[in-house]
């Protein structure tokens, strides 16, 4: 089953969009979400089972407003 989401805030440097602080997806090169921590203070996010990982204001710095929907393929029972 698509979902498509749309993602507010886009990097095109490093491939990320932001539907919030909660919600982030690299999309090359396949669609992944981003899941926010906590390193010594400050906001990091990684991708799961992945040890690298983009801080948010490395994040935040080349972001751009553009509506930009993304399309994520979830199995029938994701949503069961």
């Amino acid at each position: 089953m698509l979902q498509t989401i749309k993602l507010k805030l886009v990097s095109e440097k490093l491939h990320i969009g932001v539907v919030s602080w909660r919600e982030m997806y690299i999309f090359y090169p396949k669609i992944i979400q981003l899941k926010p921590e906590v390193d010594t203070g400050r906001l990091v996010c990684r991708c799961k089972g992945s040890n690298k990982w983009f801080s948010y204001r490395q994040i935040k710095k080349g972001l751009i407003k553009k509506n930009y929907p993304i399309q994520i393929d979830f199995p029938e029972w994701y949503f069961k």
